[in-house]
């Protein structure tokens, strides 16, 4: 049945009729009819709220059957085909809309299921690199503690070679002190006296490196104690974080634990981005790592720098001891020599022997002097002629004076030999004193330096670089 769409139009009625009203409008409707039954049909619509002064005029024409008719049979089928087209369109769009939401429904669970799956996915992967991560934090952190390990076992013996260092600088200093209770001559700033100072100044310029690689070293074990804080902390990020995700991985639709959060996927208070956050942790992996290798160099460098300051020590030490041995038998030598120069002393004895012959020599020429003197004096009593100056006058005469000049020639001699024996007597006691001097240094040098310095004090100082 073809149907026609006929117009709906509301205007003023132009002539009022018997019910006229200022509210009264003329109206033209089109519907869904038929083409044999579509026609035009104009009436009137009346709008008042109080039609009760119309009410005698209706009731006095209850017979015109005009007045009481509202609607006619078209209008009636108008408004059923209305309907009809209304439930028809209706159940249409509602099989559209089963259509649609069935279609909607198998579309939002497909798309719902890969979002999980790819949601899923994607955390195992995310799993999967924060182990791999945490993995080469782990390896990392092991590798930095075991070199903070042997860096702090070379703090260790950095620390002993620098105590150790202490006893040779107070057996060298002793030494110093000892021997400036030489006396005499043998207070000489001799090679012994350099050694010692030399080794006193190469001690300290050792122990000034020594400390000087302790501070390098306490520096760099607090540099990898922050390395290390920050893998450990890295470490129990990823930690608290893999948790979370393996949680967030185990969770499914009949989990008790999930709970509606409105808004939640708003919240936007992340702070990295998979390439950042990969590249924090790498970042820290390179700091550990190259606070390793700094590490490894600062133990090569001071396992070098011990080993040379010890043999240093050790070379300064032989150098003084060789030039304590050579002084000690450069002393012995001398006091040797002035024994053997004491030892020849005898010859005071001989001169004191001469001496005593001098003076007897003398004494006995004493008696013949007096002997041809008196003879002199009592022949100078003869009388008169007898005075007579004869040969035995004359060797008289020459008989004292041979015996003035030999007791002269004695006397000289003796007081020659008198000087010679006081000379005798000095060089005696210089040399006995000297002696006593070389017998004292030789003492001091031998049994007190060279007694304390038997052995090396540092043993032990040899290191193994791993």
């Amino acid at each position: 049945m073809a149907l026609s769409s006929i117009r709906l139009t509301r205007r003023p009625i132009s002539q009022h009729t018997e019910m006229d009203h200022p509210n009264t409008y003329e109206l033209e409707e089109s519907y869904m009819l038929p083409a044999s039954l579509w026609h035009r049909k104009r009436y009137q619509t009346t709008y008042k709220a109080d039609y009760s002064h119309q009410l005698p005029q209706i009731c006095g024409n209850l017979t015109n059957s005009s007045v009481l008719t509202r609607y006619t049979p078209e209008e009636w089928l108008i408004s059923n085909q209305r309907h009809f087209n209304l439930a028809d369109n209706t159940r249409a769009e509602a099989e559209s809309m089963r259509s649609d939401a069935i279609r909607l429904i198998q579309d939002t669970e497909q798309k719902t299921q890969e979002g999980q799956k790819e949601a899923g996915e994607c955390l195992g992967e995310r799993i999967a690199n924060i182990k791999y991560w945490q993995e080469e934090l782990n390896t990392e952190t092991d590798r930095l503690i075991t070199e903070t390990s042997r860096l702090q076992e070379l703090k260790k013996h950095v620390t002993q070679s620098l105590e150790h260092t202490q006893q040779p600088l107070s057996i060298a200093k002793e030494c110093l002190i000892l021997r400036e209770n030489r006396q005499g001559i043998d207070l000489v700033h001799d090679a012994v006296q350099e050694a010692l100072i030399d080794e006193c100044k190469i001690i300290q310029k050792c122990q000034k490196e020594l400390m000087e690689a302790l501070k390098n070293i306490d520096h760099q074990l607090d540099a990898m104690r922050k390395a290390r804080w920050q893998l450990e902390k890295d470490q129990n990020n990823k930690f608290s974080a893999l948790c979370i995700d393996e949680i967030s991985h185990r969770l499914n639709n009949q989990s008790r634990s999930i709970y509606f959060y409105q808004g939640i996927e708003k919240n936007d208070n992340l702070v990295t981005v998979p390439e950042t956050w990969a590249d924090f942790t790498q970042r820290n992996i390179q700091h550990s790592q190259r606070e390793r290798r700094a590490s490894g160099q600062l133990r090569t460098k001071n396992y070098n720098l011990v080993s040379q300051c010890m043999n240093t020590l050790q070379n300064a030490w032989e150098r003084t001891n060789a030039a304590l041995t050579y002084r000690c038998t450069e002393t012995s030598e001398a006091k040797n020599r002035l024994q053997n120069h004491l030892s020849k002393a005898t010859e005071l004895y001989d001169v004191g022997k001469h001496i005593d012959m001098l003076k007897r020599s003398i004494h006995d020429k004493m008696a013949p002097l007096k002997l041809a003197q008196t003879r002199l004096e009592t022949r100078t009593h003869r009388p008169e002629i007898e005075l007579c100056k004869d040969p035995a006058h004359n060797r008289l005469v020459q008989e004292v004076k041979d015996l003035e000049k030999s007791i002269e020639s004695l006397r000289e001699k003796l007081a020659d030999a008198q000087v010679t024996q006081q000379s005798l007597l000095k060089t005696k006691s210089k040399l006995e004193g000297d002696i006593k001097v070389k017998c004292n240094s030789t003492f001091i040098d031998r049994e007190k330096c060279l007694g304390i310095r038997r052995s090396f004090p540092i043993h032990n100082v040899s290191f193994t670089v791993s």
